[in-house]
């Protein structure tokens, strides 16, 4: 079990750092795929319906993404003393 661990994380360390050398965009969209795996691995927890819950994790991987590359330029986003964004 720690074998399949740590080969996970060095897989998983080699992917982030190619990503930060890649740039930007290649690294938003590794950060976005593990958020939505993450949600989709939650709702998996939880008991949810195996179909939606994948649905769910790919739906908020994109908008993810998208949040972090595409929002809007007027929009301006404050951070607060404890680490909160607020979005104004």
């Amino acid at each position: 079990m720690l074998r399949q661990r740590i080969i996970t994380a060095v897989i998983l360390f080699i992917v982030i750092i190619a990503a930060l050398w890649m740039g930007l965009w290649a690294f938003t969209a590794v950060a976005a795929i593990a958020m939505g795996a993450c949600l989709w691995e939650w709702l998996r927890l939880a008991k949810w319906n195996n179909a939606l819950c994948l649905q769910i994790g790919f739906a908020a991987a994109v908008f993810f993404y998208w949040l972090e590359m595409f929002q809007p330029i007027d929009v301006n986003v404050l951070q607060s003393g404890n680490g909160l964004l607020i979005i104004s």
